[in-house]
């Protein structure tokens, strides 16, 4: 990927995605023209988790909310790891072809494209950052983002923009530092704005199955299903479904249900899944 959706920064080198850290080395020794290799960061742990839960989950939006991120951060990092986006794209690729099979009629992605895709390429090629061009082109960044990952078109053509931009911001930014301006006030004629320190990353939560051994004691002491769900946090649909894959968990919650029932916790051996309130 050539710019991240923040504040880009314009490149020391060919290419695209360098820090203001490594421009500012650049500024300082200006004859070597500081050339900057792109670190490799390792990928999270819960791309692995996403892409287990999304085979079967029912919409992204509903595994972004078991994993306990959100859809904007999934996007950037499709942008930020190639393996992770390829994985991403077999699995969804996987989730159509099963459901053409079960409809009949074959998945097509969009035909028409917005209008303000061309007017947003137009006014990002001259925008001093992304935000600056989506409050022009009065659209979201997120909105952005999510017509990248619809239009493969759209996102060649933003892709090719910002390459082409952060080439020509390369070449003016020497440019300017070679005649004897300092780093600050290249970057100020240049309209970029300074790096500020981004606020440390949200904490991960990987539910995964960590909640199993927990769900059978709820269920005992005479919660229902739901209400279970709601203690552990989770949503109803999430503990169908593990129920439904995990052979271990549905019979423990079965013994746990026949259990509180016997002990004349639950007025009933009903399931408990839908009006918890009616079995209490």
């Amino acid at each position: 990927m050539c710019s991240d959706l923040s504040s880009p920064q314009p490149p020391i080198a060919p290419g695209c995605g360098e820090t203001a850290a490594a421009i500012e080395e650049a500024a300082e020794h200006p004859e070597t023209g500081a050339q900057v290799q792109e670190q490799q960061v390792a990928a999270p742990a819960w791309h692995r988790e996403f892409l287990t839960v999304l085979v079967d989950a029912a919409a992204v939006s509903y595994v972004c909310r078991d994993i306990g991120i959100d859809y904007a951060t999934v996007l950037r990092h499709r942008r930020i790891y190639p393996e992770f986006d390829e994985a991403y794209r077999r699995v969804m690729n996987e989730r159509r072809a099963r459901r053409a099979a079960k409809t009949g009629k074959p998945w097509e992605p969009p035909r028409v494209a917005p209008a303000w895709h061309g007017r947003f390429l137009t006014v990002l090629a001259q925008a001093a950052t992304v935000e600056a061009a989506c409050r022009e082109a009065k659209v979201s960044p997120n909105t952005v983002l999510r017509h990248r990952g619809a239009y493969p078109d759209f996102d060649k053509a933003y892709q090719q923009v910002m390459c082409e931009r952060d080439t020509r911001w390369h070449a003016e930014f020497l440019q300017r530092v070679k005649s004897g301006s300092s780093f600050h006030a290249a970057a100020a004629a240049m309209r970029v704005p300074r790096s500020r320190p981004r606020p440390p990353a949200k904490p991960v939560v990987l539910r995964g199955t960590s909640w199993h051994p927990d769900l059978p004691p709820l269920i005992e002491a005479g919660l229902t299903r739901v209400q279970a769900a709601e203690r552990l946090d989770i949503g109803v649909a999430t503990l169908t479904r593990h129920l439904s894959r995990h052979q271990e968990l549905r019979q423990a919650v079965q013994q746990a249900e026949e259990s509180a029932w016997r002990g004349g916790r639950r007025r009933s051996r009903g399931r408990g899944s839908r009006g918890g309130s009616r079995d209490q």
